[in-house]
């Protein structure tokens, strides 16, 4: 069975996440009210990007990376998380 992700680990990431922000943008990178749910959005439209070639079946594609898709994916929960420090 597949274990789920506790709320402490949560909690974790996002505590760990504050501490690459402040290491990227300073101490005050919170004052500056970045919208991080755009960024996530645009990850994610990247993303979609990459797979956009596998859904026109009628065209000639070239392989999708799909380490590039994980990687768009990735940033975006990265900026999720941002969204989500106190």
């Amino acid at each position: 069975m597949t274990k789920l992700i506790s709320i402490e680990q949560i909690e974790e990431m996002v505590t760990e996440q504050a501490n690459v922000n402040v290491k990227l943008a300073g101490v005050n990178w919170k004052e500056r009210a970045l919208p991080f749910y755009v960024a996530a959005c645009g990850e994610l439209g990247e993303a979609i990007a990459y797979l956009e070639s596998d859904w026109n079946w009628w065209k000639k594609v070239s392989p999708v990376s799909k380490g590039q898709v994980w990687l768009e994916i990735i940033d975006a929960f990265h900026f999720t998380l941002s969204e989500f420090v106190d």
